[in-house]
């Protein structure tokens, strides 16, 4: 450890207070917190390692803060599940969690360019204060704020605090909204006091966001209808389609993960059970085929809508058919217990959900789309069918009912297509996902270029009415006029 010491002292100079204060640090933490936690004296060395190199090659990556809320991250696994493979396309990762878990928590390394603070508080306003308070303490050091550009997780309590920070250390910020959630006016839902919050806070942040990216077409939609101040930089993130584990899974899997034994034949419909939801069509479409007692529903999602269509189905005699089961984070099993994807859903949002069941031989019937027309054939690996055709939807129901070849095909060429027409790198996903966040840095020098060139252009003018004030043109040539005329 002296070596080491000494060595430090040679690289970066340290003074003999600083060097005493470093050598009590390591005394206090011991050598396991350079592979551990990390305090902010060791990160700041670290770092300050990395700019000497930086000093002999220019860097082309740039330096992250992510701003969350999303506790899931406290388990170390989660953590890296999101973020342990972005030091491949980022310079340096650092990752602020707010939390209202009380025990404190160090700063921690994930990786050798990855690291994580957490801010933590019983209120949602202090949790606020309480990471702007981490940043200032972990992120500010002698030579200014290390990342280069703030991306908040949410629009909530997470892009408080990226605006806020954004503003004090002049750093261009993101916001990514991953949920529709609490940006749907929904009748009938009761908000918690944190909830209601949080709505105000994303009143307030949206509109002020310099770069919004969307999990989804749908929020990107609602976003553009319900905050008509908010940017114009709206996008929907890179996707990433997985799909090597579902692979995996054998073929004929449905004895394994049977768990709608009460049915001979299952059709399976998720989705949200909201005012836009289309599952009155599935219903609709299906309710023939419900008429067998053998037949049934099963149906994957909640929303304010799902009274009615149970009451729907009540009065079309197959509420004893259709099985609401509420909403699932992982509904693998139920796809490959059910006997067929029913999704009348159109929209971009919903392929992630047909490829999953294609990917794992569930037999989909679906309202097309570009995508889908283009990764499934009709009635090859997939029925496809016109959005809103009720009628083309029930015929294909039947049909797929009727004929028992045609089952089989579609289970074995939807999966066949998977593999051979989606091959994701995700490398390449990262760099995607990286090119989007760093749009918000493209932005901003293009208004830095635009104000300067701005400036230049009035100087100018500014520059001809001195001297117009000072000159004039006579035969073509320019001659200053005498003190006493300026004047």
């Amino acid at each position: 450890m002296v070596n080491v010491l000494n060595d430090l002292e040679e690289v970066y100079s340290l003074d003999g207070r600083e060097n005493q204060a470093l050598q009590s640090l390591v005394d206090e933490v011991g050598e396991t917190a350079v592979i551990g936690t990390e305090p902010k004296a060791l990160v700041e060395l670290e770092l300050k390692k990395k700019r000497i190199l930086e000093a002999e090659s220019k860097r082309v990556n740039s330096r992250v803060l992510f701003v969350t809320s999303d506790e899931t991250l406290l388990e170390a696994e989660k953590l890296d599940e999101q973020f342990g493979s972005l030091y491949e396309v980022f310079d340096e990762v650092h990752i602020l969690l707010l939390t209202d878990y009380q025990k404190k928590q160090e700063t921690r390394r994930v990786n050798k360019v990855t690291w994580v603070y957490y801010a933590s508080s019983k209120t949602l306003l202090l949790r606020v204060k309480a990471g702007l308070k981490m940043i200032k303490r972990e992120l500010t050091f002698t030579d200014g704020f290390r990342p280069d550009l703030i991306v908040a997780l949410d629009p909530y309590e997470s892009s408080q605090v990226a605006l806020e920070a954004a503003d004090t250390y002049e750093r261009p910020w993101q916001m990514h909204v991953m949920e529709a959630g609490l940006l749907l006016k929904q009748s009938g839902t009761k908000r918690t006091k944190k909830q209601r919050w949080q709505e105000k806070i994303a009143l307030y942040t949206i509109p002020e966001a310099e770069s919004i990216r969307c999990a989804t077409e749908q929020i990107k939609t609602i976003i553009q209808s319900k905050y008509k101040k908010a940017t114009d930089d709206i996008e929907v993130l890179p996707r990433f389609y997985d799909v090597s584990k579902l692979l995996a899974t054998p073929a004929n899997h449905r004895q394994e993960h049977d768990l709608f034994s009460q049915f001979a034949f299952t059709i399976l419909y998720i989705g949200k059970l909201d005012a836009d939801s289309q599952f009155h069509m599935a219903l609709d479409a299906a309710r023939h085929l419900l008429r067998t007692p053998t037949v049934g529903l099963v149906v994957i999602g909640i929303g304010p809508m799902k009274d009615h269509f149970a009451e729907r189905a009540r009065l079309l005699g197959v509420d004893k058919q259709v099985v609401f089961l509420g909403e699932r984070t992982d509904y693998k099993d139920e796809l490959m217990s059910a006997h067929l994807l029913l999704l009348p859903e159109a929209s971009a949002d919903q392929d992630r959900l047909m490829i999953t069941a294609a990917a794992v031989g569930t037999p989909v019937i679906a309202a097309t789309n570009e995508l889908r027309a283009s990764l499934f054939e009709d009635k090859v690996s997939s029925l496809l069918v016109e959005p809103n055709d009720l009628l083309g939807m029930s015929k294909a129901l039947k049909s797929f009912m009727n004929t028992n070849a045609l089952r089989t095909q579609l289970a074995l060429n939807a999966r066949q297509a998977v593999e051979e027409r989606i091959v994701e790198d995700p490398h390449m996903y990262r760099i995607a996902y990286r090119n989007s966040i760093e749009t918000v840095l493209l932005r901003e020098s293009d208004e830095l270029q635009r104000e300067t060139v701005s400036k230049q252009i009035t100087a100018a003018h500014q520059e001809a009415a001195r001297r117009q004030d000072r000159f004039r043109e006579i035969d073509g040539k320019s001659y200053k006029l005498p003190k006493q005329l300026e004047e």
